[in-house]
């Protein structure tokens, strides 16, 4: 071969190489290159163990990620030159390419697009809506367990959000969620959809409180247990609603908020004169540690009644209760605390109102206020639910002997019912600054639906006095509800009285009903007149209509 052949030999193009296949590089033999399938791989057919000839999917080149990178590069060198007008703005990178983008939003139907757009706006609307709601919701706070000073909390809450006094977050979304809840709105769809955004803000600062460090974690983590119970229980969700008051409940007494002796009574309701910069401040903020356990105490026992749970329940409740011994005084109107001076006598409290001794564990507070005479109430009701359901579970009743003994349980609770009902406010009286129309309402209410559950059993029904007794309580309550429609429309109830307003209602109608069965059986004498019977059904349709304004969602277990 010449020099010429040799030349011309160098000179010709070899073949293309490309990439080797995936059989070859494992088997590391050279590969052609030839697609779909190369030549090592058809010498090879039906081998074991051998897959069919792939090649990898190319990649970008080390030259094209040099080139995506100074794109990268030019783009944020040109926007540090040329900022927009807007200093405060922040700038989010996009993580997909322009045309990813342009195929997602072709993708998008108008539906998604406006479902988002509505979302965004529920979000900001949330924002700016937040100082209106707990406003509006202090003005009825009270009926659902509020026990917080209302006017340093309006005050607090107007805070920045770094200072330390405001009230936590937590607790802030919780009103805000119960208020918007209880708000009427015509589009049903849009106020769900914002109320799950309340709710889900709720939920996630909610348990954050008890372990952050704000001074008043402990009183705002219990006020805060409180109002998610009540916005369940309204909201058709009474399990969710026991878990919650329980939980308040167990951290009230973890705290020791039932129990004086953990308080210096020197330091704190007697303050030294001149040495105390915040004595008025500090001898509120005990109040409210008292105010708090009652209000949780009441909820607990009047939810029970109100879901008509089983009575171990409150077995339970009450012998955890005696165990314990509460000590702390009857609760007061929580500005009251920061004038009283009570001194501790050392009687159980609860113990010594049932046992009929003088009223309360502290002497020196003169007469009992509105808000301790409604959790005195709450504890008979709940007392008079123990002894009937105690007794209708009891298989022992038709003996003598046991008879006996329930017949003095139940009379010696009806006197003390009665004995406590001549101390109450009367309704018409209640318009007083000091008197919370609402609460004394309530306390009217529980007390004769105590009396109306003591008549409400065969073994104590069967005479005519505890019948008419039945009665007369049930329709003191209707005359109540017309004075409350009068004086108090548009205010809100505990949600747990309406299972209450339910017994009542019932008890009228049995009424009605007794008296058809006893003109079928006697004759013409003994029914209803005409005219009793139109003042029975008026009573009734009363108490169903607010019963209506005020029930959203919320159960019944005593209505049926």
């Amino acid at each position: 071969m010449d020099a010429s052949e040799i030349q011309a030999d160098f000179n010709r193009k070899r073949p293309y190489r490309g990439k080797a296949c995936g059989n070859c590089r494992v088997r590391k033999i050279k590969c052609d290159g030839t697609r779909p399938s190369c030549l090592q791989c058809l010498r090879r057919p039906g081998r074991p163990n051998v897959a069919d000839c792939q090649y990898p999917n190319p990649g970008p080149s080390e030259s094209q990620n040099l080139e995506a990178d100074i794109r990268n590069k030019e783009a944020l060198l040109k926007e540090l030159e040329e900022p927009t007008l807007d200093d405060t703005a922040v700038k989010l990178s996009l993580p997909y390419s322009k045309e990813h983008v342009d195929q997602a939003g072709a993708t998008l139907s108008p539906l998604c697009l406006n479902n988002l757009l509505t979302k965004i706006t529920l979000y900001i609307s949330v924002e700016v809506s937040s100082n209106s709601l707990i406003d509006d919701f202090l003005n009825f706070a009270t009926e659902f367990g509020f026990f917080v000073h209302i006017p340093r909390f309006r005050l607090t809450a107007l805070l920045p959000e770094a200072h330390s006094n405001r009230p936590h977050k937590g607790l802030l979304c919780v009103v805000e969620l119960l208020e918007y809840h209880l708000r009427r709105e015509q589009n049903k769809k849009s106020h769900d959809d914002q109320e799950q955004i309340y709710l889900s803000s709720a939920l996630l600062h909610q348990p954050n409180i008890i372990t952050s460090s704000h001074p008043n974690k402990v009183i705002h983590a219990i006020q805060s247990e409180v109002l998610l119970g009540m916005y369940f229980y309204h909201a058709s969700r009474p399990l969710t609603a026991k878990y919650h008051l329980n939980a308040a409940l167990a951290m009230a007494m973890a705290a020791g908020t039932h129990k004086i002796q953990n308080f210096d009574a020197t330091s704190l309701f007697q303050y030294p004169t001149g040495k105390d910069i915040d004595e008025e401040g500090h001898r509120i903020t005990e109040g409210e540690k008292l105010n708090g356990f009652w209000v949780t105490l009441s909820l607990n026992i009047s939810l029970a009644i109100a879901l008509r749970s089983p009575v171990d329940e409150l077995l339970l409740l009450q012998s955890q209760l005696c165990n314990n011994g509460i000590d702390t005084p009857w609760p007061m109107d929580i500005q009251s605390y920061a004038t009283n001076i009570l001194i501790p006598v050392g009687h159980s409290t609860v113990d010594a109102f049932f046992d009929q001794h003088p009223s309360g564990v502290f002497e020196g507070m003169g007469e009992p206020d509105v808000f301790g005479m409604y959790v005195r109430s709450s504890m008979l009701l709940g007392r008079a639910y123990i002894v009937i359901e105690s007794l209708s579970s009891n298989r022992d009743i038709e003996q003598e002997n046991a008879g006996r003994q329930w017949q003095t349980s139940i009379s010696l609770i009806d006197k003390l019912i009665d004995s406590f009902r001549s101390t109450l406010i009367p309704f018409d009286q209640s318009g007083l600054p000091s008197n919370d129309p609402v609460m004394v309402f309530a306390t009217h209410i529980m007390t004769n639906s105590a009396t109306i559950l003591l008549c409400d059993r065969p073994l104590t029904a069967s005479s005519p006095y505890t019948i008419q007794k039945r009665l007369w309580a049930a329709e003191s309550c209707a005359q109540l509800v017309c004075q409350f429609n009068q004086k108090c429309k548009g205010r809100y109830l505990n949600p747990t009285l309406i299972p209450l307003l339910a017994l009542i209602a019932r008890a009228i109608i049995d009424e009605i009903l007794l008296r058809d069965k006893m003109a079928q059986d006697s004759g013409p004498s003994e029914e209803l007149p005409q005219h009793r019977r139109k003042e029975l059904k008026k009573e009734i349709h009363m108490i169903f209509d607010l019963m209506k304004a005020n029930e959203k969602e919320a159960p019944s277990a005593l209505a049926g």
